[in-house]
C-alpha cells in the first residue's frame, strides 16, 4: 500500500478479482461511503456534508493514485479488469 509515495506494506503479488472485487474495484471504500451516507441522513447537517465531501475528494485522489500503481504493477491484466469492473459503485461508476 502506498500512501502519498510512502510504502506502508509490501506490494501486492496477486491481483484480487474475485469475491466482492468482482462487482467493484474498491468494495471496502464502497462500504465506508455507504456508512457515511447513513450518518449524513441521520445527522442532516451541512457540516457533516462538508466533511463527507472532503473525505470523498481525498479518497477519489487516493484511488486514482492506487489504480496507476496497480496498472504499473499488473499491466494488461489490470487494464482488462478495469474495463470490466466499475471503480466504486457497481453498475454505475
Amino acid at each position: 500500500m502506498d500512501v502519498f509515495n510512502h510504502e506502508l506494506a509490501p506490494r501486492t503479488k496477486k491481483l484480487m478479482t474475485d469475491g466482492p472485487y468482482k462487482i467493484c474495484r474498491n468494495p471496502m471504500l464502497l462500504g465506508v461511503l455507504l456508512y457515511y451516507v447513513g450518518i449524513l441522513i441521520f445527522l442532516r447537517s451541512f457540516k457533516a456534508l462538508l466533511v463527507f465531501l472532503a473525505f470523498a475528494a481525498v479518497m477519489a485522489f487516493q484511488v486514482r493514485r492506487e489504480e496507476a500503481r496497480l496498472e504499473h504493477d499488473f499491466g494488461q491484466v489490470y487494464r482488462e479488469y478495469k474495463r470490466n469492473t466499475k471503480r466504486i459503485i457497481p453498475f454505475i461508476w
